[in-house]
């Protein structure tokens, strides 16, 4: 057993295995911790990732430089842990934990538990791949493409919860577009609705708050959960007036706010190097895998 204290971080490992023990959590490595003339050796993902340090070659001295100016956070590649801290640089909570806390690689503090418990979409027997899991073992998963990721979801929703009639044109379809993946709807749908909400006076207002540590894999592809909180202000039918593919018509009152929480599907034609291009799913609903309710 090596004892380590780096970075405020209580470190055991064991020699010949490949699993660390960071502040009492266990951590796989890549491969296994060796002992070579009285040093210890341990994969630069470990380090990079788990410790935030920064890691780049000197081709000059043919070496490995590593410095802990900043946090994990800091490190494009890191990918959300146990022992990661939250990389968006939030408050974490160990105590008033939700039911399924070892769904996740912390828990924060301003995240209620109802967040974190809401069932995953699961489609028929498959298997659900929770976050933990899904930021352990997918490479892509890493925290340049989350953010790209979470723009792309927050951009479409902003776009879908404020559609006014008022001010709406064509320039809301392609903002829209850009944040979709192309691989089905197009355009043209979505410069139709821009007419519908100028005839039939539609007004909408709301925010979303995609929440990056809640990444889960099903069936359908991966899915990121948001908080939502949107009312309808004004039309005349009651019809298809949320740019969603599962509105449903006398479900929202005008004027009246509802906030919650809902899961939307994430989506790519891209082979390889997906990451960078995965954009919200052309088939996405607020209403697929949700809990929505009016606000008191």
């Amino acid at each position: 057993m090596v004892e380590i204290n780096l970075q405020g971080k209580d470190i055991n490992l064991r020699i010949g295995k490949d699993t660390a023990t960071i502040d009492g959590a266990s951590v796989k490595l890549d491969t296994k911790a060796v002992m070579k003339d009285d040093r210890v050796f341990v994969p630069l993902r470990f380090v990079s990732e788990t410790l935030g340090a920064d890691v780049k070659w000197d081709g000059a001295q043919n070496m490995v430089v590593l410095s802990f100016n900043g946090s994990a956070g800091d490190n494009p590649d890191a990918q959300p842990s146990p022992t990661s801290g939250d990389l968006w640089g939030r408050q974490v909570r160990k105590t008033n934990l939700p039911k399924n806390a070892a769904d996740f690689p912390y828990i924060l503090n301003d995240v209620p538990n109802e967040m974190y418990e809401m069932p995953y979409l699961q489609i028929s027997n498959e298997r659900v791949v929770v976050p933990i899991e899904v930021f352990a073992t997918v490479p892509e998963v890493k925290k340049s493409n989350i953010d790209l990721w979470v723009d792309k979801l927050k951009k479409h929703y902003q776009l879908v919860f404020n559609a006014d009639y008022r001010t709406i044109d064509y320039s809301w379809a392609n903002q829209l577009y850009d944040t979709n993946n192309t691989g089905g709807r197009y355009l043209p749908d979505f410069t139709k609705y821009v007419d519908w909400v100028k005839s039939n006076h539609i007004q909408i207002e709301g925010s979303v708050e995609p929440e990056p540590s809640i990444i889960y894999h099903n069936w359908v592809g991966y899915n990121i959960r948001m908080k939502v909180k949107f009312r309808i202000l004004n039309f005349d039918q009651d019809s298809k007036v949320l740019y969603d593919p599962m509105y449903q018509s006398g479900v929202f009152q005008k004027g009246k706010w509802y906030s919650g929480y809902a899961d939307i599907s994430m989506g790519t034609t891209t082979m390889g190097n997906w990451g960078p291009h995965l954009a919200v799913d052309n088939t996405a609903s607020l209403f697929d895998n949700s809990m929505i309710h009016p606000m008191e």
